[in-house]
Protein backbone atom coordinates (compact mmCIF):
# COMPACT_ATOMS: atom_id res chain seq x y z
CA UNK A 1 0.00 0.00 0.00
CA UNK A 2 2.78 2.45 1.04
CA UNK A 3 4.41 1.79 -2.39
CA UNK A 4 0.84 2.32 -4.25
CA UNK A 5 0.80 5.76 -2.31
CA UNK A 6 4.44 6.83 -3.44
CA UNK A 7 3.97 6.06 -7.26
CA UNK A 8 0.87 8.27 -7.07
CA UNK A 9 2.57 11.06 -5.34
CA UNK A 10 5.03 10.92 -7.88
CA UNK A 11 2.87 10.31 -10.63
CA UNK A 12 1.38 13.46 -9.47
CA UNK A 13 4.06 15.54 -8.94
CA UNK A 14 5.27 14.80 -12.37
CA UNK A 15 1.77 15.97 -13.83
CA UNK A 16 1.92 19.19 -12.28
CA UNK A 17 5.37 19.95 -13.35
CA UNK A 18 4.34 19.11 -17.04
CA UNK A 19 0.81 21.35 -16.46
CA UNK A 20 2.53 24.02 -14.94
CA UNK A 21 5.31 24.26 -17.94
CA UNK A 22 2.79 23.85 -20.75
CA UNK A 23 -0.15 26.50 -18.87
CA UNK A 24 2.56 29.32 -19.18
CA UNK A 25 2.85 29.26 -22.50
CA UNK A 26 0.92 32.28 -24.65
CA UNK A 27 0.80 32.75 -28.25
CA UNK A 28 1.98 35.75 -30.65
CA UNK A 29 1.22 35.99 -33.87
CA UNK A 30 3.73 37.95 -36.33
CA UNK A 31 2.41 38.96 -40.05
CA UNK A 32 4.71 38.55 -42.40
CA UNK A 33 5.60 42.33 -42.62
CA UNK A 34 6.95 42.46 -39.40
CA UNK A 35 9.64 44.96 -39.03
CA UNK A 36 11.51 41.85 -36.82
CA UNK A 37 11.56 39.96 -39.50
CA UNK A 38 14.41 40.59 -41.81
CA UNK A 39 14.44 40.17 -45.48
CA UNK A 40 17.59 39.81 -47.58
CA UNK A 41 17.80 41.51 -49.96
CA UNK A 42 14.74 44.00 -48.65
CA UNK A 43 11.51 43.59 -48.90
CA UNK A 44 9.29 45.54 -51.63
CA UNK A 45 5.74 46.27 -52.19
CA UNK A 46 4.54 45.58 -55.50
CA UNK A 47 2.59 48.62 -55.69
CA UNK A 48 5.97 51.06 -55.34
CA UNK A 49 7.10 50.65 -59.33
CA UNK A 50 10.40 52.14 -58.01
CA UNK A 51 11.64 49.05 -55.70
CA UNK A 52 12.73 46.03 -57.16
CA UNK A 53 13.51 43.01 -55.04
CA UNK A 54 13.26 38.73 -55.35
CA UNK A 55 11.30 39.55 -51.81
CA UNK A 56 7.69 40.93 -52.67
CA UNK A 57 4.46 42.09 -50.61
CA UNK A 58 1.09 40.18 -51.74
CA UNK A 59 -2.29 40.94 -51.26
CA UNK A 60 -5.58 39.85 -51.52
CA UNK A 61 -4.86 36.33 -52.23
CA UNK A 62 -6.44 33.05 -51.23
CA UNK A 63 -5.40 32.31 -47.96
CA UNK A 64 -5.13 28.55 -46.37
CA UNK A 65 -7.76 29.43 -44.24
CA UNK A 66 -10.19 31.04 -47.09
CA UNK A 67 -9.75 34.52 -46.53
CA UNK A 68 -7.58 37.31 -47.94
CA UNK A 69 -4.58 38.01 -46.52
CA UNK A 70 -1.36 39.58 -46.91
CA UNK A 71 2.00 37.52 -47.91
CA UNK A 72 5.45 38.42 -48.35
CA UNK A 73 6.80 35.96 -51.42
CA UNK A 74 9.70 35.41 -53.72
CA UNK A 75 10.21 33.54 -57.01
CA UNK A 76 14.49 33.41 -56.43
CA UNK A 77 17.18 35.78 -57.12
CA UNK A 78 16.79 38.47 -59.80
CA UNK A 79 19.06 40.22 -61.77
CA UNK A 80 18.51 43.68 -60.37
CA UNK A 81 19.72 42.79 -56.96
CA UNK A 82 22.74 40.65 -57.55
CA UNK A 83 21.20 37.49 -57.95
CA UNK A 84 21.01 37.49 -54.00
CA UNK A 85 19.99 34.28 -52.79
CA UNK A 86 16.59 35.60 -50.89
CA UNK A 87 16.32 34.77 -47.04
CA UNK A 88 14.62 35.88 -43.69
CA UNK A 89 15.83 35.87 -40.68
CA UNK A 90 14.03 36.09 -37.42
CA UNK A 91 15.49 36.00 -33.71
CA UNK A 92 13.16 35.19 -30.60
CA UNK A 93 13.12 33.53 -27.51
CA UNK A 94 10.48 30.97 -27.39
CA UNK A 95 9.33 26.77 -26.96
CA UNK A 96 7.64 26.47 -30.59
CA UNK A 97 7.62 28.28 -33.66
CA UNK A 98 4.77 27.91 -36.23
CA UNK A 99 5.48 29.31 -39.77
CA UNK A 100 2.31 29.47 -41.69
CA UNK A 101 2.62 29.52 -45.98
CA UNK A 102 0.61 30.10 -48.48
CA UNK A 103 -1.80 27.80 -50.84
CA UNK A 104 0.10 29.36 -53.86
CA UNK A 105 4.01 28.08 -52.02
CA UNK A 106 5.58 25.41 -53.68
CA UNK A 107 8.97 26.06 -53.67
CA UNK A 108 11.68 24.09 -51.42
CA UNK A 109 13.59 25.74 -48.61
CA UNK A 110 16.22 25.40 -46.29
CA UNK A 111 14.87 26.06 -42.37
CA UNK A 112 17.58 26.03 -39.76
CA UNK A 113 17.32 27.26 -35.98
CA UNK A 114 20.73 28.32 -33.99
CA UNK A 115 20.46 28.54 -30.95
CA UNK A 116 22.75 31.46 -28.83
CA UNK A 117 25.19 30.99 -26.91
CA UNK A 118 25.28 27.03 -27.27
CA UNK A 119 25.90 27.24 -30.93
CA UNK A 120 23.59 24.55 -31.71
CA UNK A 121 22.12 24.40 -35.62
CA UNK A 122 19.38 22.12 -36.70
CA UNK A 123 18.88 22.84 -40.53
CA UNK A 124 16.40 21.05 -42.40
CA UNK A 125 14.97 20.81 -46.54
CA UNK A 126 11.03 21.69 -46.76
CA UNK A 127 8.91 21.49 -49.42
CA UNK A 128 6.25 23.87 -48.93
CA UNK A 129 4.11 22.33 -51.88
CA UNK A 130 3.62 19.59 -49.24
CA UNK A 131 4.32 21.06 -46.27
CA UNK A 132 1.91 24.30 -45.70
CA UNK A 133 2.76 25.16 -41.76
CA UNK A 134 6.45 24.32 -40.43
CA UNK A 135 6.56 23.58 -37.19
CA UNK A 136 9.44 23.85 -35.02
CA UNK A 137 8.66 21.91 -31.51
CA UNK A 138 10.83 21.86 -27.71
CA UNK A 139 12.49 24.85 -28.44
CA UNK A 140 14.57 26.43 -25.55
CA UNK A 141 13.15 29.86 -24.39
CA UNK A 142 16.05 30.22 -21.98
CA UNK A 143 18.47 30.77 -24.92
CA UNK A 144 18.06 33.03 -28.19
CA UNK A 145 17.10 31.31 -31.64
CA UNK A 146 17.32 32.54 -34.96
CA UNK A 147 15.05 31.33 -37.55
CA UNK A 148 16.79 31.77 -40.96
CA UNK A 149 14.70 30.24 -44.26
CA UNK A 150 16.98 30.43 -47.18
CA UNK A 151 15.00 30.03 -50.98
CA UNK A 152 16.36 27.11 -52.92
CA UNK A 153 16.41 27.23 -56.91
CA UNK A 154 15.20 24.14 -58.47
CA UNK A 155 14.80 23.22 -62.05
CA UNK A 156 12.11 24.62 -62.41
CA UNK A 157 10.26 28.11 -61.63
CA UNK A 158 8.58 28.16 -58.17
CA UNK A 159 7.42 30.26 -55.35
CA UNK A 160 7.71 30.46 -51.97
CA UNK A 161 5.38 32.82 -49.63
CA UNK A 162 4.89 33.51 -45.72
CA UNK A 163 1.41 34.54 -44.48
CA UNK A 164 2.42 34.62 -40.62
CA UNK A 165 5.07 33.44 -38.42
CA UNK A 166 3.78 32.17 -34.62
CA UNK A 167 5.32 31.98 -31.80
CA UNK A 168 4.78 29.98 -28.16
CA UNK A 169 6.29 32.18 -25.53
CA UNK A 170 5.81 32.46 -21.77
CA UNK A 171 4.30 36.45 -21.28
CA UNK A 172 3.41 37.73 -24.20
CA UNK A 173 3.31 41.27 -22.81
CA UNK A 174 7.17 41.35 -22.67
CA UNK A 175 7.67 42.07 -26.34
CA UNK A 176 11.86 42.55 -25.79
CA UNK A 177 11.81 39.01 -23.84
CA UNK A 178 10.86 36.97 -26.74
CA UNK A 179 11.87 39.56 -29.75
CA UNK A 180 15.67 40.54 -28.88
CA UNK A 181 17.58 42.60 -31.03
CA UNK A 182 18.58 40.75 -34.18
CA UNK A 183 22.26 41.91 -35.56
CA UNK A 184 23.02 39.98 -38.88
CA UNK A 185 26.60 40.06 -40.13
CA UNK A 186 27.35 42.01 -43.45
CA UNK A 187 27.85 38.81 -45.37
CA UNK A 188 24.81 37.12 -43.86
CA UNK A 189 23.72 33.25 -43.44
CA UNK A 190 24.81 31.11 -46.53
CA UNK A 191 22.58 30.02 -48.61
CA UNK A 192 22.79 26.22 -47.78
CA UNK A 193 23.74 25.53 -44.00
CA UNK A 194 25.03 22.13 -43.42
CA UNK A 195 23.18 20.47 -40.10
CA UNK A 196 25.57 20.39 -37.01
CA UNK A 197 23.09 18.21 -35.15
CA UNK A 198 20.15 16.16 -35.61
CA UNK A 199 16.72 16.72 -36.30
CA UNK A 200 13.82 14.56 -36.96
CA UNK A 201 11.26 15.67 -39.71
CA UNK A 202 7.92 13.80 -39.71
CA UNK A 203 5.92 14.70 -43.20
CA UNK A 204 4.65 12.46 -46.30
CA UNK A 205 2.86 13.35 -49.36
CA UNK A 206 -0.86 13.62 -46.88
CA UNK A 207 0.38 16.01 -44.91
CA UNK A 208 -0.07 19.65 -44.59
CA UNK A 209 2.68 20.21 -41.56
CA UNK A 210 6.06 19.32 -41.04
CA UNK A 211 7.60 19.15 -37.28
CA UNK A 212 11.22 19.82 -36.96
CA UNK A 213 11.80 18.75 -33.09
CA UNK A 214 14.73 21.15 -31.34
CA UNK A 215 15.12 19.30 -28.42
CA UNK A 216 18.78 18.90 -29.43
CA UNK A 217 19.07 22.56 -28.90
CA UNK A 218 18.09 22.12 -25.30
CA UNK A 219 14.39 22.81 -25.55
CA UNK A 220 13.84 20.02 -22.92
CA UNK A 221 16.70 20.39 -20.52
CA UNK A 222 14.27 22.49 -18.61
CA UNK A 223 11.28 20.25 -17.96
CA UNK A 224 13.54 17.35 -18.01
CA UNK A 225 15.71 19.16 -15.33
CA UNK A 226 12.79 20.11 -12.84
CA UNK A 227 11.46 16.14 -13.26
CA UNK A 228 15.26 15.02 -12.78
CA UNK A 229 15.61 16.72 -9.80
CA UNK A 230 11.85 15.80 -7.78
CA UNK A 231 12.90 12.17 -8.58
CA UNK A 232 15.94 12.98 -6.97
CA UNK A 233 14.70 14.04 -3.92
CA UNK A 234 11.94 11.91 -3.74
CA UNK A 235 14.08 8.80 -4.00
CA UNK A 236 16.37 10.35 -1.67
CA UNK A 237 13.47 10.88 1.01
CA UNK A 238 12.49 7.49 0.19
CA UNK A 239 15.89 5.66 1.22
CA UNK A 240 16.34 7.83 4.02
CA UNK A 241 12.70 6.45 5.22
CA UNK A 242 13.69 3.07 4.62
CA UNK A 243 16.82 3.54 6.70
CA UNK A 244 14.66 5.38 9.77
CA UNK A 245 12.36 2.21 9.41
CA UNK A 246 15.40 -0.98 9.62
CA UNK A 247 16.70 1.40 12.24
CA UNK A 248 14.17 1.60 14.54
CA UNK A 249 13.19 -2.15 13.54
CA UNK A 250 16.84 -3.11 14.92
CA UNK A 251 15.89 -0.86 17.79
CA UNK A 252 13.07 -3.10 18.59
CA UNK A 253 13.89 -5.97 18.36
CA UNK A 254 17.09 -5.42 20.79
CA UNK A 255 14.89 -4.11 23.49
CA UNK A 256 12.49 -7.52 23.23
CA UNK A 257 15.62 -9.44 22.93
CA UNK A 258 16.98 -7.94 26.14
CA UNK A 259 13.13 -8.17 27.57
CA UNK A 260 13.46 -12.05 26.81
CA UNK A 261 16.69 -12.09 28.63
CA UNK A 262 15.77 -10.61 32.22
Amino acid sequence: MPDCLSRLFLCFYLLCTVTLVVSAQQQVVLGSTNPDIVYLPALCNVSDMGCLSAWQIYIDFPSINGTPAIATGTTGPIPQTGNTVPQLFLTFRASALYLLTSPLSNATVNFSLTADPSGVTITKQVNTNISKIIIADNLPETQTTTLGVTFLQGPSLTRFDVESITLNVTNSSATSSYLPTLSLPTSSFPPSISPTSTSTVNSNTNQRTVTIVGATLGGVLGPLAISSAGIFVYRRWRRRRIKRSEGDAGIYGMMQQTAKTR
